[in-house]
């Protein structure tokens, strides 16, 4: 924002203070905010404008004035529903907030710096968090300084009774500060308590006059009373740091002296904190989060519109999160937000890591030595950086079990082809080059049986023990899907960003080799979409007419106008969720021997065909014709969906692996473990 803009702006507001209305009469307040103004009265009549025009919440504002002899002492005549109380000396924060709150009737109690400026539903999300779970009893917010910088995202206490902001002049976009997670304390500037607590806490400690430390004593007492304390990156409010204090004496001298009476007074719970130490900051930060801690390290950030394995990756990710106490994301190669985030629920409790990468994972690593338990690592290709890191940082992998979610086994998609091609390959010495680098892997995760059974085969033969459990996909079936008469849509779905991958060669064998059979069919529209579609139907020199649909933000559109999906999918490997995903949203599916055998489907009695011309535009052709046919193949893939995709299954083999990654496992509603 910049100190001379929010300048400007706190004249120009000012002078709407008066007409400013925002307690309706008889009104019981939600939130009863208490300012505490010294002078600078444009400061504290644009905090107030703020928080009233950013709330749907009834509140109640109070500001204490500390012997104020500028506007400020004018406050009752300039708006008369703000309640106002005055000291005829500066008594400082701690004492003016105590005896504010004594006239506050909000069932929550707000504490706000006169020189902050909310962003718009603040308060709102506030009074959300603590209305959600009875167990808080503090929240604080995301705080940046008007040069745009963070302030802090939450705050640290050392052994020493000196105390850190985390995230200090870092990006507030940060992942590392835009999730909630459970804090030392946070800083009163921002500081939401329910009413009930603040009286049976007895309020702040007046020791502290007049002022420094008595939040963070606050809240530690919180800690102390069995409660938490809670920063929610949701809430947003710019800081002009300092702008508000004018005591009698240095703000750094006040702290030192509060600091060892505060330090003296909580000596208990300061000896479970860390030593003050830059190298402990990240364990400090996360000192509260109980459960298991799960480092998620993928290719790029999970996100399910760009295909490849993310929608099962991000799935993943959730139950995780669900299940852990704390879940960091990773993105080696992207670590950009995925667009499904933002706002979300889980993005809300998942640290996304938006500044770390391959290039410098190892520094990051060694800032976070004893903060994980285990560590889910997607894709085999990325064991040869495992062994890099277990080489470059061994400290932090001394007490982390690690989890090998293969997504696909790249050996058998390479193998099938050369077969294709005619080029010699030998299956066994792919797999080894591919699983090379299996030191200190405690688990591994497949996706279907033969992948699960060409581990095995390879491991006897290297005399290798390690636990494999086949994790599919999770996916519900999705309700009342349109009927088979109001579909027009023949299409084909995936991921086009590798002109020389499996999606690329089905689309192109399928337009040379397939769809001049199909010239027939009245009525219906071929339609391409995907991530990267446009780009690669640009270059690939298609013989026939394609409707294209490029990087869709959400396929149940695509889904919903589809009469069939066509898979002519030739080399492979794992289990293709396209059509997982497209028989869940009720979506016919023809598609190729390969891709049923991956599937364990070629037993059924569905529409896959050999990867040849003739079959293959028969069984489109049939389905197309034939609402029967359409209805019985939609109703056959709705119960495979049903058996093999149950997210309860899922979810519960998750648990079961991050609990004891070394133990062999039993069946678990369908999902199939060795």
């Amino acid at each position: 924002m910049g100190k001379g803009i929010y300048e400007r702006r706190c004249t120009l507001n000012a002078n709407q203070l008066g007409v400013l209305k925002f307690t309706p009469e008889g009104q019981k307040p939600d939130v009863s905010i208490i300012i505490i103004a010294r002078e600078n009265y444009e400061q504290t009549a644009n905090c107030i404008i703020s928080a009233v025009y950013s709330s749907q919440a009834s509140l109640e504002i109070i500001v204490f004035d500390n012997a104020s002899v500028d506007e400020t002492r004018n406050l009752p005549t300039i708006n008369p529903q703000i309640k106002y109380l005055r000291a005829d000396e500066n008594l400082g924060f701690t004492i003016a907030v105590n005896r504010a709150a004594e006239i506050a009737t909000g069932r929550i109690i707000l504490l706000l710096n006169n020189d902050l400026e909310l962003t718009p539903r603040a308060i709102d999300l506030a009074v959300e968090t603590l209305d959600a779970d009875s167990s808080i009893g503090a929240v604080g917010a995301k705080i940046i300084r008007m040069h745009g910088r963070l302030q802090e995202g939450g705050s640290i206490v050392w052994r020493d009774g000196t105390c850190l902001g985390y995230g200090r002049d870092r990006d507030p976009l940060d992942g590392q500060v835009n999730f909630a997670y459970d804090v030392d304390f946070c800083s009163g500037c921002f500081l939401a308590i329910p009413r009930s607590d603040w009286e049976e806490m007895g309020r702040f400690d007046e020791a502290y006059a007049p002022a420094y430390y008595e939040e963070t004593d606050f809240c530690l007492r919180v800690w102390e009373r069995g409660k938490r304390v809670v920063y929610d990156p949701r809430i947003v409010v710019w800081h002009y740091e300092f702008g508000s204090s004018a005591l009698r004496e240095e703000p750094l001298a006040l702290m030192r002296r509060n600091q060892r009476y505060f330090a003296k007074k909580h000596r208990a719970f300061l000896d479970d904190c860390l030593p003050a130490s830059v190298a402990n900051i990240e364990r400090a930060k996360v000192r509260h989060v109980s459960g298991r801690r799960t480092l998620f390290i993928e290719d790029m950030i999970p996100d399910p519109t760009k295909g490849m394995g993310f929608v099962r990756s991000a799935k993943v990710a959730e139950i995780l999160q669900d299940e852990c106490g704390l879940v960091s994301i990773l993105g080696l190669h992207n670590n950009k937000w995925p667009s499904y985030f933002p706002g979300g629920e889980h993005a809300r409790r998942q640290e996304i890591l938006t500044n770390v990468n391959v290039t410098n994972i190892e520094a990051f690593l060694a800032e976070r030595v004893g903060v994980y338990d285990t560590i889910w690592l997607s894709r085999t290709h990325n064991l040869s950086y495992l062994k890099n890191w277990r080489q470059a940082c061994p400290e932090f992998f001394a007490k982390t079990q690690i989890i090998l979610d293969t997504e696909a086994i790249a050996a058998s998609r390479r193998f099938a082809y050369a077969q294709l091609v005619g080029q010699p390959a030998d299956l066994s010495d792919l797999l080894l080059e591919e699983m090379e680098h299996l030191d200190g892997v405690d688990h591994i995760c497949v996706v279907n049986e033969l992948d699960r059974d060409t581990l095995r085969h390879s491991f006897k033969e290297r005399g290798l023990r390690i636990p494999v459990s086949i994790l599919g996909h999770a996916l519900p079936v999705q309700p009342k899907p349109a009927p088979f008469k109001s579909r027009t849509d023949i299409v084909l779905v995936g991921s086009y960003a590798q002109k020389d991958g499996p999606n690329a060669d089905g689309l192109l064998w399928f337009d040379r080799a397939v769809r001049p059979l199909l010239s027939d069919l009245p009525g219906v529209n071929f339609v391409i979409a995907g991530s990267k579609a446009a780009a690669f139907v640009k270059s690939a020199g298609l013989l026939h007419h394609y409707k294209v649909i490029s990087d869709p933000p959400d396929m149940t559109t695509v889904y919903n106008n589809a009469l069939i999906m066509v898979a002519p999918t030739r080399f492979a490997a794992g289990v293709p969720m396209k059509v997982h995903e497209a028989a869940s949203h009720g979506v016919p599916v023809v598609m190729t021997d390969l891709l049923a055998r991956q599937l364990g489907w070629l037993q059924e009695e569905i529409a896959a065909t050999p990867a040849e011309p003739e079959p293959m535009a028969a069984a489109i052709r049939n389905l197309a014709a034939s609402a029967k046919a359409w209805r019985a193949n939609q109703g056959l893939q709705t119960r495979l969906i049903e058996r093999d995709c149950n997210l309860e299954g899922f979810g519960a083999l998750i648990r079961r692996i991050i609990a004891d990654p070394k133990a062999e496992t039993s069946n678990v509603a369908g999902f199939e473990h060795a």
